[in-house]
Parts: structure tokens; sequence; C-alpha cells
């Protein structure tokens, strides 16, 4: 692991070096820091909050983010634990489609609670999306790199009636995005639905998501996988299926891999 070993800030690769080696080794790099299920108890800011991340650089307008394969707090008084394996996730989608990626190497400040208040104990000002640094970077990528579109990846529990939900950044781009990829999935023996948000008086809202990409200043989708989609060859054959979607998309774009968005 001597490639990885005790770099701080943030380490980058280029998608098309992400090896099977390279993925292994940056994943037990990342559990390191698994501190066990269930609410683990939070750790000390400085070292919680520091920003340390996976940059992957790519070719294709895509950045997939993977703000929960690592405890994150949540405001509460301890750690939410990591959604596993979705650090392997966003890397083979980064490989597969020559994308952009970010990942976390630290615990730290949910980008999907940027609203929360500050606590006196806390390092990230919760009310500002300027002071969660996750956040920050994403949205430094966007900018500098012209990402056209961002995948932010979760997991959901196995008890969850469908293996994808598909939540949307709203008024930002076009929602046929999300509907298209729903009938991919569907029409690929992949359960998948779209997280929608009914008002009082029952009308539906646009397409939900968390704070990240809500938030973020280009089109995005946040899909959530159950955990057959995330681990062994389950992991492999989704990565290799959603992949093809993006790639299929790319090609109906302009020459150089713009996007058709």
């Amino acid at each position: 692991m001597s490639e990885i070993s005790g770099i701080a800030g943030i380490l980058e690769k280029k998608a098309a070096d992400l090896s099977d080696r390279f993925q292994r080794e940056i994943h037990e790099e990342l559990r390191r820091h698994w501190i066990g299920r269930g609410n683990p108890e939070r750790l000390p800011p400085c070292s919680t909050y520091e920003p340390r991340y996976l940059k992957i650089l790519g070719e294709t307008p895509i950045l997939i983010t993977a703000p929960h394969a690592v405890p994150h707090d949540r405001g509460k008084e301890k750690l939410k634990e990591q959604d596993d394996n979705t650090d392997l996730v966003a890397m083979e989608i980064c490989r597969l489609v020559d994308g952009y990626g970010l990942i976390p190497l630290n615990p730290l400040a949910d980008p999907n609670r940027l609203h929360r208040e500050k606590r006196p104990d806390q390092s990230p000002a919760w009310e500002s999306t300027k002071e969660v640094s996750f956040y920050l970077e994403a949205e430094k990528m966007v900018r500098e790199e012209g990402i056209r579109l961002v995948i932010d990846i979760h997991g959901i529990r196995d008890h969850h009636h469908d293996s994808v939900v598909i939540g949307k950044s709203g008024s930002k781009g076009r929602e046929d995005w999300a509907e298209g990829l729903k009938r991919y999935f569907d029409q690929n023996g992949i359960r998948a639905s779209i997280d929608v948000t009914e008002t009082k008086d029952g009308r539906k809202r646009n397409l939900r998501g968390g704070d990240f990409v809500r938030n973020i200043p280009v089109p995005a989708l946040q899909l959530e996988l159950k955990p057959e989609l995330r681990f062994g060859e389950g992991l492999h054959s989704f990565c290799r299926l959603f992949a093809s979607f993006l790639l299929a998309r790319i090609s109906e774009g302009h020459p150089g891999k713009s996007l058709s968005i």
C-alpha cells in the first residue's frame, strides 16, 4: 500500500489507471476508518473533518461521488455508519466511462445535511454550504473541469422495496434523465423507483435527492443502491449496466465526449 500510505489532503488518480489492485488498496485504506456499526462514537473534530479525498481525473464530463463511503456526521451526538462499498461502485463507474470522481478517505461532515445549525462541538458550520469541505471540493471540480452531470452514489437497506431509488436535483436539468434511467433499469431486471415528495395537498414536488444534489450547480442524480448491487458480481454487473446507459447518453451528444443534457 506504499502508493497511498500516509497521503494527506487530496490523492489524484486518472480514471484509466483505476486497476483492480488500486481499487482494493484504496478501499482497505478507507476501511481503516471504519469504527463499528450502529452510530459509532464521534471522532475529535480536528481529525474527523480534516479534508482527505481520492480525486479521480477523467475525460468524460461526469462526476461520480460517494460521500457516505465513510462514517459521516449528521449533526447528532454520534457518527452514522458508512454505506458499504459505495466507494468501489464510484471508482468502477469512473473507470468504465473515463469519468471524474470524488471519494472521501476520512469521516466527514455529511454534505446531504448542508443546512444544519452549528453545534459548539463541531468543526463545520452546518447552516453554510461553504463550511462543508466535501461539497466545496465537488463544486470546485464542477467549475474547473467543466462537469455537466453529477452522479451521487449512496446505499439503502436490504429490506427496501426497490433495488435502486433515483433522486434528482429538482429544477436543474431535465427529468427525462431520471425517467430514462428508471426504464433502463427496469428493462434489465433491476427494480427501480424515483424518489418524489408529496405536498400536503397531494401534489408531487420535483424529484428529491439530498442537499448535495439539490445545491450542486449542474444537473445531478442521487442513486440509492441495495447491498445486492454493491457487493461481488452484483456490483460489477450494476456498474457495467449503468456505464452502458451513460455511454449511450454521451454518444447522443456532441463530439468530444459531450453530454446531451
